[in-house]
């Protein structure tokens, strides 16, 4: 399950994430995005169905966490390839659109993109994967006992108004170490 969320306002946080480097940039909005979920996360494990069908109570809730991909010109790649499929295209011509597009920003600076995502961890057995999702979604035997969506709908809101105040924070951090760094080097 994938929840997107679309956030405006932002054009001076995006001014001041451009004049970071770009690996500080992504690393601002992967701990602003992690600090910002935690609560979220937490909401989620108190929602999560404890005790019968579990071969051990709270294992589902106690899976869950929170962790964030990196990416920037990978997903320019699969942008571009996942529009020439929709177009219609065949496999090759979408890796030609991919490898095109890849060459294309080649040498510039690629999108600050960070997902952040919640729900159950890996590492667990199949049949511990199997009941998470069966739990949210339910099956042809099994009502649905969500618990990531209601938890992410009861806290959009505030999950939004967290990331502002943590990404604003982290910016400001960033610009503090550098400028000191700066002083340093005289």
């Amino acid at each position: 399950m994938t929840a997107r969320v679309a956030i405006s306002g932002f054009a001076e946080v995006a001014q001041a994430l451009e004049q970071l480097k770009l690996a500080t940039g992504r690393a601002v909005l992967r701990r602003a995005g992690l600090k910002a979920m935690a609560p979220t996360a937490e909401l989620a494990r108190s929602l999560a169905p404890v005790g019968e069908g579990y071969p051990e109570a709270g294992e589902l809730r106690d899976s869950i966490a929170v962790g964030a991909t990196l990416q920037a010109d990978v997903a320019v790649g699969n942008r571009a390839y996942s529009g020439a499929k929709r177009a219609g295209g065949t496999d090759a011509e979408a890796l030609i659109a991919k490898r095109d597009a890849l060459r294309a920003i080649k040498g510039t600076r690629p999108d600050l993109l960070v997902t952040i995502y919640m729900g159950p961890r890996g590492g667990r057995t199949k049949d511990q994967v199997i009941k998470g999702i069966v739990q949210e979604f339910g099956s042809s035997s099994q009502e649905p006992q969500p618990y990531l969506r209601p938890a992410l709908d009861m806290d959009r809101d505030a999950l939004i108004a967290r990331f502002k105040i943590e990404i604003l924070s982290e910016i400001g951090k960033s610009v503090a170490r550098s400028a000191k760094r700066a002083a340093k080097r005289g």
